[in-house]
């Protein structure tokens, strides 16, 4: 398993790449949004937009990818939702709902984290959600 986790981190640390084109992308924005004369404050909020579907993706394929790693066993949030014989899609959009509800909090338990991996796994996505919510106003 502590191979796995390298390759994780390792995996998260090559993703470098595409921050690097999310960057592009924001500064195309701004070249756009100054062209057009549209106001600083949208193009911010755009930008913001951006760099929170990024990070809530990111957050949602690591989600995922947890339990993807330890075989989908009986215990995992895939199997305890029901999960495994949906479509890869659906799997998506039900980590990116677990993404969302726990970085606003709302968190209503109907995807909680079990095992010692979804837990260090959610608890470090709660600290990394104080991050972004302060980003986000910092921005904005």
């Amino acid at each position: 398993m502590l191979m796995q986790v390298f390759s994780f981190v390792f995996g998260w640390i090559n993703q470098n790449r595409l921050s690097k084109c999310v960057h592009k992308v924001s500064r195309s924005l701004n070249y756009f949004f100054t062209l057009l004369n549209i106001d600083v404050g949208v193009g911010k909020l755009v930008n913001v937009l951006v760099a929170v579907t990024f990070i809530v993706h990111m957050v949602s394929c690591g989600w995922y990818w947890i339990d993807e790693t330890n075989d989908f066993e009986p215990t995992g949030w895939v199997a305890r939702q029901g999960l495994l014989q949906v479509d890869l899609k659906f799997r998506y959009i039900s980590a990116v709902y677990w993404t969302f509800q726990t970085l606003t909090t709302v968190g209503y338990g109907d995807i909680p984290a079990v095992t010692l991996y979804e837990k260090v796994y959610a608890t470090l996505w709660m600290i990394g959600g104080f991050g972004l919510y302060s980003y986000t106003i910092g921005t904005l």
